[in-house]
C-alpha cells in the first residue's frame, strides 16, 4: 500500500477528528476539537484528589495507596 492509500483508508479512524496531514514516518497527524475544563487550585494533590474519591466511594485508604502505586510504579512511602 502506498502512503496516500494508507491515508485514505485511516483518514476517518479517530472519531470526530479529521486527518490534516500525513507523511512517511508513520506518524499521523490529526486535528480534533475539544472542550475544556479549568480547574482552580487546590490544596490536593491531583493524586490525593484521586486517592481520597477512591476512599469516599467505599475503597479502603490502604488499598486506594496499593492500587494507585502499582498503577503508576511508584514506592507505597510517596503516598504517605
Amino acid at each position: 500500500m502506498t502512503v496516500e492509500e494508507l491515508a485514505k483508508k485511516y483518514a476517518h479512524s479517530i472519531p470526530n477528528s479529521k486527518l490534516v496531514k500525513y507523511y512517511e514516518a508513520a506518524v499521523p497527524q490529526y486535528c480534533m476539537d475539544m472542550v475544556l475544563t479549568m480547574e482552580k487550585e487546590k490544596p490536593l494533590s491531583l493524586l490525593q484528589e484521586f486517592i481520597m474519591k477512591f476512599v469516599s466511594e467505599g475503597i479502603p485508604l490502604l488499598l486506594a495507596i496499593h492500587c494507585f502505586s502499582m498503577l503508576l510504579s511508584l514506592d507505597q512511602k510517596l503516598f504517605h
